[in-house]
This record gives C-alpha cells, sequence and structure tokens, in this order.
C-alpha cells in the first residue's frame, strides 16, 4: 500500500496533498530582503539530536510526576488525614490539569512552545521540594499548582514533538516518545515506593527526588534550546490571536480526541480497579500485573515503531481497539494471577497501537497556526478519560457488578471502533519522505 496520502476534509479543514507542505510558521518564512532566512527542511530522522533531547526531558518530567503521584495518598495518610482527604488532594492536582489546558495551549501559540514546556519543568520541581512541607494546605496549594504545570509539559511537548518528528514518520516517532512517558511510569512508583516501604518512610528523600527531576528536565530544556533555536520561534500570525473559544478548541483534532477518549474512558477498569477486582479472584498481589504491563509496553512501543510508518491509520485503529477488547474479555474470565496478566499484556498491546497512531492523527490534523490548541484539545482525552470513567465504572460495578462494568468499557471500544469507520478517510495515511532537494 502506498505510503502517500491525499488526506480530503470538509471544506472547512485543511487538505494534505500527496506532496504535504510541514508546518511552516510564518516567522518562519524567508525573511527582510536584506537578510534572507533560508526555510528549514524539515527533519529526515527521528533520532535527532532535538528529538532525543525532548524525550529525555519528557522522562524526567513524568519520573517526577509518577514519583509523587505514587506515594502522596500514602504520605495524606501517614499525616492523619482520611482516605477521602487523601482523594481530594489528588483531584486538586486534576482541577488545574484539566481545566487550564486549553488557556496553556493559547499560551504555547502565543508565547512559545519551549517556554511554556521550560516553565512546566520549573513547576514541577518547586512543587516537588514544596510538598516535602507536612502541612496539608501547602500539600493542597502545590497540588493545584502543579497540575497547571503538567498541562504545560503534556500541550508544550506535543507541539515540540510536531516540529521535530519527520512528516513521514510522525506514527513511529509518537511511538518511540511514548516509551519516555511509559518507562517513567513503570520505574518510578517502583523506586517511590521502596524508599517509603516501613520501617524507612522515607518521604523527603521521595519529594527531593521529584525535585530534582523537575529541575533537571529544565536543564535540558535549556540544552533543547542552544541545540535548535528554531523552536523558541513564536509565529508571528500565532502573535495576533485573542483569547477566545475559536482560539482555545481546536475542532480539526476533536476526531482524534474523541477517539482517544474512547480508549482512555476505559483505564480506570484496566488499571486503578484492577487490584480490588483480583481480590474478588482470591489474588492477593496484583503487581505483576503492571509489571509485565509495563515491560511489554517498551517492548512494543520500541518493536513496533517502525511498522506504523506503514498502511491505513484506520488498519491500525480497529486492530487497537479489538487488541483492547479482548484484553477486557479475558480479564472479565481470568481466574488467577496468571490469565489476569495475560489479558492485561493483550490490553496494553492494543494501547500501544492506538496511542501514537492517535497522536499522529492530530498532529496532521492540527492548525498549523495554533498547534498548541491543537495539542491541547487532544490531550483533554487524557484526563477526561481518568475524570469521567473512574466514577462511571465505579457506579458500573456498584449497581452491575464487574461484569456489567467491563461490558461497558468494551461497548466504549467499540463506539471507537464505529467512530474510526465513520472517519476512515480523513484519518490518512504515514506521509511520503520529502523528495531530494524539496521542501515537504
Amino acid at each position: 500500500m502506498s505510503d502517500v496520502t491525499a488526506e480530503r476534509e470538509d471544506d472547512s479543514d485543511r487538505t494534505v496533498s500527496a506532496s504535504p507542505r510541514p508546518f511552516v510558521s510564518a516567522s518562519e518564512s524567508p525573511g527582510p530582503p536584506r537578510r534572507p532566512l533560508a526555510e528549514p527542511r524539515p527533519p529526515s530522522r527521528v533520532w535527532s539530536k532535538p528529538y532525543v533531547l525532548l524525550c529525555t526531558a519528557v522522562f524526567l518530567c513524568y519520573t517526577s510526576q509518577y514519583l509523587m503521584l505514587s506515594v502522596l495518598p500514602l504520605y495524606v495518610l501517614d499525616l492523619g488525614a482520611s482516605v477521602v482527604v487523601a482523594g481530594l488532594a489528588l483531584s486538586a492536582f486534576s482541577v488545574t490539569s484539566f481545566s487550564m489546558r486549553p488557556i496553556v495551549g493559547f499560551l504555547t501559540d502565543t508565547k512559545g512552545r519551549l517556554n511554556v514546556l521550560t516553565a512546566g519543568t520549573v513547576i514541577l520541581g518547586i512543587t516537588g521540594f514544596a510538598v516535602s512541607v507536612p502541612m496539608l494546605p501547602v500539600i493542597f496549594l502545590s497540588n493545584l499548582v502543579r497540575g497547571l504545570g503538567w498541562a504545560g509539559i503534556n500541550t508544550a511537548s506535543y507541539t515540540v514533538l510536531l516540529k521535530v518528528a519527520p512528516i513521514h514518520r510522525r506514527s513511529e516517532a509518537s511511538s518511540y516518545y511514548s516509551v519516555a512517558t511509559s518507562s517513567a511510569v513503570s520505574l518510578a512508583p517502583v523506586v517511590a515506593l521502596s524508599m517509603v516501604a516501613p520501617p524507612i518512610s522515607n518521604y523527603l528523600g521521595v519529594f527531593l527526588l521529584t525535585g530534582l527531576a523537575g529541575f533537571a528536565a529544565t536543564g535540558v530544556m535549556g540544552w533543547l534550546r542552544s541545540a535548535s533555536p528554531d523552536l523558541a520561534r513564536v509565529d508571528e500570525s500565532a502573535k495576533d490571536l485573542r483569547l477566545n473559544l475559536a482560539s482555545i478548541i481546536d475542532r480539526r483534532v476533536l476526531v482524534a480526541t474523541l477517539l482517544l477518549f474512547s480508549m482512555t474512558v476505559t483505564y480506570p477498569a484496566t488499571s486503578s480497579f484492577i487490584p480490588v477486582y483480583a481480590r474478588t479472584l482470591g489474588i492477593k498481589n496484583s503487581g505483576a500485573y503492571f509489571a509485565v504491563g509495563g515491560v511489554v509496553t517498551i517492548i512494543a512501543s520500541l518493536l513496533l515503531g517502525r511498522s506504523f510508518n506503514k498502511g491505513s491509520r484506520g488498519v491500525w485503529l480497529v486492530l487497537g481497539y479489538v487488541l483492547c477488547a479482548l484484553g477486557i474479555v479475558g480479564i472479565m474470565v481470568s481466574g488467577d494471577l496468571l490469565s489476569l496478566t495475560l489479558a492485561g499484556v493483550i490490553g496494553v498491546l492494543g494501547q500501544v497501537v492506538l496511542n501514537p497512531i492517535l497522536l499522529a492523527v492530530a498532529i496532521d490534523r492540527a492548525d498549523p497556526v495554533r498547534p498548541g490548541s491543537g495539542m491541547a484539545t487532544f490531550s483533554l482525552a487524557y484526563q477526561m478519560g481518568n475524570g469521567v470513567g473512574a466514577p462511571i465504572i465505579g457506579f458500573l460495578i456498584q449497581t452491575a457488578g464487574y461484569p456489567g462494568m467491563f461490558v461497558a468499557a468494551i461497548l466504549a471500544l467499540v463506539a471507537g471502533m464505529v467512530g474510526t469507520v465513520v472517519n476512515w478517510r480523513s484519518l490518512g495515511s504515514p506521509m511520503r519522505a520529502p523528495a531530494q532537494g524539496e521542501l515537504a
């Protein structure tokens, strides 16, 4: 199948030709006559220096975040608070991370992607240290501010990825990018929980590492800025944007956002509620489910990344949804830790496919003048998945039992498959590489 795509959308959407042009901002177009500015060639390989630095910074950011998340409820409980207070401490982070994300996207477009990303890393560093103060008001305030920094990191990092990834290998670059996040998500909790295990309970050490990881990411951002100064530019056309609904929500990305949401809304069923479900099966420790899933995510992302450059994205998406659904079916019929873990692996493989493909679709469809708003719109699906999915799934468990909850999760994935088929033509295929001497 040809890698060339002629992506057709509605008249209100842009059309990508078989010889696509990259997102070239007004500030990157040729300059005044006396000092012409050459239009930069798009990157031709994935593992460029800016890409490696971006992945390193993102790994450090996710390490900082998941060091804290894995011990924060225990920390609040050990301070004498209740489980409800611990839950509120976590929700304080989500409030700002979700509600401020569209505005952060606007700031990314108008103030510069590297500025927003750097500010996010600084916030992670400061709040990481601040949470070590054993006072609940300080913990709540720190988490509120931290959510703002997290919104900046996720939104701005996607817009940097948009610039440094080759246009014909965006799915592959997105897959390798996910390794930076998933490896931190898998490793950081292991480190943090081992540090606070009795009789040590070294929360201070965990929070110091949390802050240091954030500031280490700040240092990497400085390196990235010096290695690729073009990334720090703000598009001239974006400077004229005004803060309104049209400038903070990119409707071109809504298809990818909704398709992603159909997967993320099932996350609580296959993650947060698994330890509780495992106890109903007589499994006291379901740690292997998460550990094996994390390892498989990393390995599969590395092995499959290049394959994502080929074929129709619609085919990949349907495959991803099918694997996720089969994983949930496997969880439903599991009777021991081995079968539960194997079912989890199948579901993880589906997520390995869906995440990078949908990110590549969002990058392709985003408005080139305001990619920050596009990426903010897309990343909302992650917050919505947990924020909406968790209470719904909890309600379903209480009213319909675990079988009813799992069936509802499968129906959400089926909705994603239907949405993929309906929007098949606009999802496209990976773009071809620019010819020698051609500006893509």
